[in-house]
């Protein structure tokens, strides 16, 4: 039978060999951490080899043959840029492809706050798409639904992270002039079985199922990258991202997949039409940095500029060298911590709580010190 992995560093999750097999011989299973893996059914698996060939991730792929222009961009809207992880480019370009009559693809959290794709129609629908997610979404169906979409004209756009946009193009296996991508740089996707976790521990402390969950909120300071969580009981709780535990966690790169490690897309070879995320290098732009939040736009391939084209006049940005806009995720994969795999062993053997005080835990005194800076800062921006 057809081996699509040795080692689970191997597999990205981006499910194309499921999504491509024409017998349904392909599941996508959970393992004991929640990420999702490919598995055969050896009765009805035929031995074509389509799983193999659509796999980017262990035979690479073909960059876009496009003289790239990377810009730093604000969204006009500072309510726009409030609500956004960073400087409020994608709600842009998605508002703009429904209007233009596509349907707009994403991650989104489900009623039980299960990540998964879904298909916006609407402007009312785009809402759950929007801000980043530190998880891998369940893509489903969502390749296949798209083929159809595509196939019958409607155009599609589809946004990811870069191994999911791959997926996706290998699984077509032709180029559709009605596909739009974007690609996110991505840091790594989170363990899920830790975020069921960490769901479940901040239920029982505030007594109250959640209702909803923001990874990337800007309360705190402005830019910080806080972690929200509201609960149904109207409770709420908003952290530090060096001070909450499931930040910590994967700040360290002790609760992310093993492929990221091995990441074939960390460069800045992109898969999608538009890149987008933090613009980090703040000094190649000078005073347009404001701190309230910056994207970093890199357009891929002439559909990426004509989306962008639309858009762009809702936007304030600077053009900027590509070297000026490096980070590290564009340069080469999220480093192995040297306690990874001990990590994963203490969390499979003693559980959640016992790593999070190991390896996740912040005194008292780091706590004040951290809140006490906060609060000079703020003092200071208002003089």
């Amino acid at each position: 039978m057809i081996c699509l992995f040795k080692d689970k560093s191997e597999c990205c999750g981006c499910s194309a060999c499921a999504a491509v097999c024409p017998h349904n011989a392909i599941a996508m299973k959970a393992d004991t951490n929640g990420f999702l893996y490919p598995e055969i059914n050896g009765d009805l698996c035929v031995e074509c080899g389509l799983c193999q060939k659509v796999c980017a991730f262990k035979n690479g792929y073909q960059a876009f043959d496009y003289q790239k222009k990377v810009y730093a961009a604000k969204n006009k809207s500072t309510a726009a840029r409030k609500g956004s992880s960073s400087g409020g480019a994608f709600p842009l370009i998605a508002e703009k492809f429904i209007e233009n009559g596509g349907v707009v693809f994403g991650a989104a959290f489900d009623s039980e706050l299960k990540l998964r794709h879904i298909a916006a129609h609407t402007k009312q629908e785009l809402a759950p798409i929007y801000k980043s997610k530190y998880l891998q979404s369940d893509l489903g169906d969502t390749f296949k639904e798209i083929k159809e979409l595509l196939d019958s004209g409607k155009p599609c756009l589809f946004s990811g992270t870069g191994c999911q946009v791959q997926g996706l193009r290998e699984f077509l296996r032709k180029d559709y002039p009605n596909l739009f991508t974007v690609d996110i740089v991505c840091h790594g996707v989170a363990n899920p079985k830790i975020f069921e976790d960490y769901k479940k521990m901040m239920s029982e402390r505030f007594s109250s199922k959640i209702k909803s969950i923001d990874f990337r909120a800007k309360k705190i300071y402005g830019q910080t990258q806080d972690m929200q969580v509201v609960f149904e009981n109207s409770k709420s709780y908003c952290e530090f991202p060096d001070i909450d535990v499931y930040k910590i966690l994967y700040s360290n790169n002790l609760s992310i997949r093993s492929s990221c490690f091995e990441c074939k897309f960390a460069n800045t070879d992109r898969t999608g039409d538009i890149t987008l995320g933090d613009f980090w290098a703040s000094r190649a732009i000078g005073g347009f940095d404001d701190k309230k939040g910056v994207s970093l736009v890199m357009i891929n391939s002439e559909k990426g500029e004509k989306l962008f084209s639309q858009i762009n006049s809702r936007l304030s940005e600077v053009e900027v060298e590509l070297e000026k806009a490096l980070q590290p995720n564009l340069k080469a994969p999220t480093k192995k911590p040297d306690a990874y795999e001990c990590f994963q062993c203490e969390y499979a053997d003693k559980g959640f709580e016992y790593v999070c005080k190991k390896y996740a835990r912040r005194s008292l005194k780091y706590k004040a010190m951290r809140r006490a800076k906060t609060t000079v800062k703020r003092l200071l921006k208002r003089k």
